[in-house]
C-alpha cells in the first residue's frame, strides 16, 4: 500500500525562551529537546514498521535537522517550506494579536484563512500536496514516503482526503508530530493525525 507519513520538525524553542511565529524567512535549528523528538520519531517508525522508502524535507533547518534523524539521504523539496508571515514574522504571539486581533487568529487556527499581511497563497499548497502525492502514487506506488515541513504547510494536507481528518481532529499539528496517509482504492485516508511518538 502506497503510504505518506506527515512528520512536523522538533522543537526550535527551549523552555526559557518565549516562542515567535516563525516562518520561510527565519531559518532556526532545533533546540535541544527538538533532537529528542527527532530520535523519538525515528524510533516510532521502526517500531511500527512505517520507516520511510524515500524522504523528503522543506530546505529549512529545522526541518532538514528532523529528516536527518530518519535518513542519511533527505530530498529537498522548497515546496514545503515554511509559509510568510508578512509583518508578523518572528514576532511572539502577543505581538501579533495585537497588531491582528484575536479573530484573524482564530480564523486562520480553525479554518485556515489567510490574516492581513502574510504572503500565503492557500490553493497553490493545496496544489503542492496533491502533486506530490500523485507523484507518491505513480512513482513509488507500494513504498511508504516521508515528508517533513512545518504547522502552516502541514495544516493544507487535508486536502488529499475525500472524508477529512478523524473525528475532532483539527488542521494544526504539534512540533514533532506524524500523521499517516495511506492510499488504496483510488483515495487517500488518514490513518491517524498529529500523534506524538
Amino acid at each position: 500500500m502506497t503510504k505518506i507519513t506527515i512528520i512536523r520538525h522538533g522543537n526550535t524553542f527551549g523552555p526559557n525562551d518565549v516562542p515567535r511565529r516563525v516562518g520561510c524567512r527565519t531559518d532556526i535549528s532545533l533546540v535541544e529537546s527538538g533532537h529528542v523528538q527527532g530520535a523519538a520519531i525515528l524510533d516510532y517508525l521502526h517500531r511500527e514498521n512505517l520507516v520511510p522508502d524515500i524522504v523528503f524535507a522543506s530546505a529549512l533547518k529545522r526541518a532538514q535537522e528532523t529528516a536527518k534523524y530518519i535518513s542519511d539521504k533527505v530530498h529537498k523539496d522548497i515546496r514545503f517550506n515554511e509559509i510568510d508571515h508578512g509583518p508578523d514574522e518572528n514576532k511572539t504571539e502577543a505581538e501579533i494579536l495585537e497588531r491582528l486581533g484575536k479573530q484573524a487568529l482564530d480564523d486562520w487556527n480553525d479554518f485556515g484563512a489567510v490574516p492581513d499581511g502574510w504572503d500565503v497563497d492557500p490553493r497553490a499548497i493545496k496544489q503542492s500536496w496533491i502533486n506530490f502525492a500523485d507523484e507518491c502514487v505513480k512513482n513509488r506506488e507500494g513504498e511508504t514516503t516521508a515528508i517533513v515541513s512545518s504547522g502552516g504547510i502541514i495544516r493544507f494536507a487535508p486536502v488529499l482526503l475525500n472524508n477529512g481528518l478523524p473525528d475532532g481532529q483539527d488542521a494544526k499539528v504539534k512540533t514533532g508530530s506524524i500523521s499517516l496517509f495511506e492510499y488504496s482504492d483510488g483515495q487517500w485516508s488518514c490513518q491517524f493525525w498529529n500523534k506524538r511518538p
